[in-house]
């Protein structure tokens, strides 16, 4: 009869304590789970945005593609959806889901290492708790994940050396294919892994051969998922990174040979010292130095005093101290192999090892895990985002918090209310310290700001283009056109061919912010005359020709002069009830301006503006056209159209904008060129 899976009977026979942690840690996920399209550009924040339209779309993600999370999470969004939930919260619930199984795993983990039901609930709590975990854990993010397979890694190994049936071990290194497949950060866990079942993988496998085929296949098909990425290409996903369907295409993909710069190792010591040191100190931010601290001496006090029981083979080795039972029973194995090679006899199917010799060896695995983890942050200090790197080396350091919390208590078990306190006190500090921090991530509202501000521009296709860098506004207005916030716009990122585009007639709006990325100078070169002019939505229209003629302005304005510029026209609309007004400018330069002019917009409920209490808002500008479009890089006579959505105090009533320009001399005195005095309707 199989044997049961010893985690569940464990998960039932504790059932208090599994159950408090998952609650308390579901509540602290329910409460920072993001519920919209991320707006964040924390570097935590950096590709959710990616993913949740990856997950909403079955599309493929950035290298090396991630295929596995994108098939399994784009089908449990789906399905979730179909439940009304919106897309991007379900895409944070898989994270969720994840995370919490992952730390009912390390609370079984911990139970196998002999660590008491609440001080085994409580570390996991605290790893719960720590920033990485916690924001992984609350947004559409592949680090999740990362942290669930080597849980489960381990978890098969536990039961490999329980029942040493063949399909755990073929199991175990599914596991890790499939993991390192997904993220190659899982393949860290596997020299403190090997350490844990190599004497017994390597028994098995003398035993039975024919095991060696089946093992490699195990360990290579879950590349195959990689094949993910060219069929969504194939069959025409709407959301497909890079150029899969090409063979270059899907192995530039696959190596991540963009990211090959961040992938330099860093030899010199000088270098490979700051580096550990910059990744401890990260660990101790994530953890706290105390935590650091004694998790590092948990780990050491679980490997060196540990239970570890006299061989079935030889009681002692040739120094007298108890030998392991596996490398002393691989040994005679290979001798008996030796002396009788044609014949297989009962001295190589040896006794199969007591499962509790596992804690020590699995203490070992989860220390080494620290040790690699943290060389490879030194190695490799530009890789990625470093307190994500550095995830699985907290999962490591909580087992030794739980084990050094464990030896406490085994010493003097009336430190168990001590431990149990301390572990608590540390969860406590750990989320007062993060709980806002985490919230003010996953409820940032500028990726939905980002949709609504893009749809009062009224653009409608089938013609307008409309340009983002890749990053949180290309996510955030994506998302808007799946859920049909937006209409399709035909969207490109930095990466399309911005003077085909011109040059095919349809008009090519810019978002704003994307000049950050992407100064003037970029257009530029790229257009040969780049030519700019705002639009509402905060929006620049950008062409290599002029955008703007006589027809389009406002008729019935005064000129007024101001300088080498003149304002010819303007336009103010009453937005939200008058909560907001909508101000045009068009400014022309009858000649070359050779100076850069900036622009005030003063609001107020007066009459005139005598003074500064007479101006209740104000949009100052260090240029026209949100700030990207110099004066001195306008043609002679070229109309530029010039926007502002000025928002109005609440309790005040605006009668009046003043729009002038001015210019600041290398002394810092301000030179006013003239003033426009813009009434507003009703008033």
């Amino acid at each position: 009869m199989p044997l049961p899976m010893p985690w569940m009977t464990t998960l039932r026979r504790d059932r208090l304590w599994p159950l408090a942690l998952t609650l308390l840690a579901a509540l602290l996920l329910a409460y920072t789970l993001q519920p919209d399209i991320n707006g964040s550009h924390d570097a935590y924040m950096e590709d959710v945005g990616e993913f949740q339209n990856v997950l909403a779309h079955w599309g493929t993600a950035h290298s090396p593609g991630y295929p596995l999370y994108s098939l399994v999470g784009a089908a449990f969004v789906a399905g979730v959806h179909l439940a009304g939930v919106p897309y991007a919260l379900a895409a944070s619930l898989f994270s969720a889901v994840i995370t919490l199984a992952a730390l009912l795993g390390l609370y079984y983990l911990l139970r196998v290492l002999d660590v008491m039901p609440p001080l085994a609930a409580l570390a996991c709590l605290v790893l719960a708790a720590t920033r990485p975990v916690w924001v992984h854990a609350s947004v559409a993010e592949v680090y999740a994940p990362v942290l669930g397979f080597i849980v489960l890694a381990h978890l098969i190994a536990v039961q490999w050396r329980r029942d040493r049936r063949p399909k755990r071990l073929y199991q175990l290194l599914a596991t890790l294919g499939f993991g390192v497949g997904h993220h190659p950060l899982v393949g860290l866990a596997a020299p403190g892994l090997a350490l844990f079942v190599a004497p017994l993988a390597l028994r098995a496998l003398w035993e039975r051969p024919r095991r060696l085929l089946p093992a490699l296949v195990s360990l290579l098909a879950p590349f195959l998922i990689h094949l993910y990425q060219p069929l969504r290409a194939w069959t025409g996903a709407a959301w497909v990174y890079g150029q899969p369907r090409t063979w270059d295409g899907f192995w530039f993909q696959v190596t991540a040979r963009e990211y090959a710069s961040l992938l330099r190792p860093s030899l010199a010591p000088g270098v490979l010292a700051e580096g550990m040191l910059h990744a401890l100190t990260s660990l101790a931010g994530d953890l706290t130095w105390p935590l650091l601290v004694v998790g590092i001496v948990g780990l050491v006090v679980g490997v060196v005093r540990g239970e570890w029981p006299p061989t079935q083979v030889g009681a002692s080795g040739p120094d007298g101290q108890s030998v392991y039972p596996e490398y002393r029973a691989l040994r005679t194995s290979v001798d008996a192999a030796v002396s009788r090679p044609r014949r297989r006899t009962a001295s190589r199917r040896l006794p199969r090892p007591d499962f509790q010799s596992a804690p020590p060896l699995l203490a070992l695995s989860f220390a080494t895990l620290v040790v690699v983890n943290v060389g490879f942050a030194s190695f490799y200090p530009r890789a990625v985002f470093l307190s994500a790197t550095l995830m699985p080396a907290l999962l490591g350091l909580t087992v030794g918090v739980g084990l050094a919390a464990q030896a406490v208590v085994s010493r003097w078990r009336a430190a168990l209310p001590l431990a149990a306190g301390g572990l608590a006190l540390a969860s406590v500090v750990l989320v007062v310290g993060n709980a806002s921090f985490v919230r003010g991530l996953t409820y940032d509202p500028y990726g939905r700001q980002r949709i609504e501000t893009t749809a009062r521009a009224g653009l409608q296709p089938p013609d307008p283009i409309l340009v983002a860098a890749w990053g949180r506004d290309y996510f955030a207005l994506a998302y808007g056109e799946l859920t049909g916030a937006l209409p399709p716009l035909g969207m490109v990122d930095h990466r399309a061919n911005m003077a085909e585009l011109v040059e095919s007639g349809r008009p090519v709006y810019v978002v704003s912010p994307t000049f950050y990325t992407l100064p003037f100078d970029w257009w530029q070169k790229r257009l040969g005359r780049a030519r700019l002019t705002s639009y509402p939505g905060d929006l620049v229209r950008v062409s290599n020709e002029r955008l703007l003629g006589d027809e389009d302005l406002p008729a019935g304005a005064t000129p007024v002069v101001m300088g080498p510029i003149t304002l010819r026209g303007w336009q103010a609309t009453p937005q939200d009830g008058g909560r907001a007004w909508a101000l045009t400018l068009y400014w022309t330069a009858p000649e070359r301006v050779r100076e850069d002019y900036s622009v005030f917009v003063h609001v107020s409920d007066r009459d005139q503006i005598d003074g500064p209490d007479a101006i209740i808002a104000q949009a100052d500008r260090g240029a026209p056209v949100y700030g990207w479009y110099p004066t001195s890089r306008w043609s002679r006579d070229e109309i530029v159209r010039d926007d502002y959505l000025i928002p109005i105090p609440d309790g005040k009533t605006a009668r009046l904008i003043a729009v002038g320009l001015y210019a600041q001399d290398g002394h810092g005195v301000f030179q006013n060129l003239g003033q426009a005095t813009i009434p507003l309707p009703g008033h």
